[in-house]
């Protein structure tokens, strides 16, 4: 018997729809220091054939490998993630401590899009997908949340969705992701750690209202550990992927490259140029950045600096960090002035380790908490009370969560802590000391090339 139209449409729906979400592939970036990977993704939000959230962190590992009741998930999805739809509730509002701008042509407003809205979009598309089975994959829920944001925002033909650009900001889901996008595009945000670190110093005394040059050393260590882990990661990663499927960009080079780099990657990812790309945005609005400088910029600055970070930091600042950076310098084709590759243990855990148990304390606390009275402070003129009042009480949860926090930084560092974390970066960096990205990875690599 032959199939009646009305069956027929729907089995092309079906058909139509899961091509679609099918060819659409996912382009994670992540950052090695403070990068501006969320810079980037920003520039891509409005980009026709891209699509994201206004979110970074861990989400796909969040999901179900199965999904079966997939209206009880999109409920579960909004509960989980509410800044999604409402960025005041998130790092875009903590207006208290995220240095981070609002949206909108006066960078005053937040995101709001009505999670009822979302939920009828997210049903109506999946209910085409899948189908008698019923139930749809990790991937193609995933793709689904991504489809059925952007419908919440424009009207959007799902065949023209290429990438769903990604920004997890961990390192934790990777086997994840290449098991269920085993093609996907990986865009490495750099930052020459020296460089880093001058923003990081900013960073925790707006935290800490102080002068940077009174910034506990503990912070510096623990930037430095945490960018050694992150680098020997991607050494390992890199090898994963598929061989042209890595980009390398050092942020402060990418303000300088700006349109050159931007053609690049258009070109890399099979994308039209757009102009979007140009300017920051999520959800097609504005977006002023998250400068440590609290620099209110929504677009590239070609001006910017190179190796400012000589003459911002002290000597013995940059001689640390050569020292305990010194593979991660090379791998990243940053490089030294002075081999600092042979310097003894025993004088790096001199440099590092504290002597009283106490400061140690009383500067973990700080570098977890910041300064406690910054909860009741900087909250934007004529910010409603609500808001205030909700972002106050948040604050306060917050700084006591900080007490915990503390006390297990604590412990990990006191005694021979210090001692078995400087022992990992040390082994780290000689592994990076024998390995070295190759040149074509990194995209001033293009930009030189005829």
């Amino acid at each position: 018997m032959p199939i009646s139209r009305p069956n027929a449409e729907l089995a092309d729906s079906v058909t139509d729809h899961s091509n679609a979400l099918g060819n659409i592939n996912l382009l994670v970036t992540h950052a090695y220091g403070r990068a501006g990977s969320l810079f980037l993704q920003s520039l891509f939000d409005s980009h026709p054939n891209v699509l994201t959230l206004p979110h970074f962190g861990v989400l796909y590992s969040s999901l179900p490998e199965l999904i079966t009741d997939i209206q009880r998930q999109s409920d579960i999805f909004v509960s989980r993630h509410q800044a999604i739809f409402d960025t005041s509730k998130g790092y875009f509002g903590d207006v208290g401590v995220s240095v981070s701008g609002k949206f909108g042509v006066n960078g005053d407003e937040d995101l709001v899009v009505n999670p009822s809205l979302f939920k009828e979009k997210i049903a109506s598309i999946a209910s085409a997908v899948a189908g008698a089975q019923g139930h749809v994959s990790r991937r193609e829920f995933f793709i689904l949340v991504h489809v059925a944001y952007g419908l919440c925002l424009r009207d959007l033909d799902i065949s023209d969705i290429k990438y769903i650009f990604y920004h997890p900001h961990s390192n934790e889901e990777w086997e994840i992701l290449l098991s269920d996008f085993p093609g996907l595009y990986f865009i490495a945000m750099t930052r020459d750690p020296r460089q880093d670190w001058v923003s990081w110093k900013k960073i925790h005394a707006l935290r800490m209202r102080r002068d940077p040059s009174r910034i506990p050393p503990i912070c510096l260590f623990l930037s430095e550990y945490k960018y050694s882990k992150n680098c020997y990661y991607l050494s390992g990663l890199i090898e994963r992927l598929e061989t042209d499927h890595v980009r390398i960009i050092d942020l402060e080079k990418f303000h300088v490259m700006n349109r050159s780099a931007m053609l690049h990657l258009c070109s890399w990812l099979g994308l039209e140029f757009d102009e979007t790309l140009m300017h920051s945005t999520f959800n097609g609005r504005e977006w002023f950045g998250n400068s440590a400088a609290l620099r209110k910029a929504s677009s590239f600055n070609p001006e910017i600096k190179l190796a400012s970070w000589r003459n911002e930091l002290e000597p013995d600042e940059i001689d640390l960090i050569n020292s305990l950076l010194v593979g991660s310098l090379g791998y990243l084709h940053y490089g030294v002035d002075i081999d600092n590759s042979n310097v003894p243990f025993e004088t790096l855990l001199c440099r590092v380790k504290y002597a009283s148990g106490s400061l140690l304390v009383m500067h973990c606390f700080l570098y977890i908490a910041g300064d406690p009275l910054l909860i009741f402070s900087r909250f934007e003129r004529g910010y409603p009370v609500r808001k205030i009042v909700r972002g106050v009480i948040g604050k306060i949860l917050l700084l006591v969560r900080s007490v915990p926090a503390t006390i297990v930084l604590f412990r990990q560092l006191r005694g021979n802590g210090m001692n078995c974390r400087l022992r990992e970066m040390t082994a780290q960096q000689k592994q990076l000391l024998s390995r070295q990205v190759p040149p074509q990875l990194f995209i001033d690599y293009y930009m030189s090339s005829p």
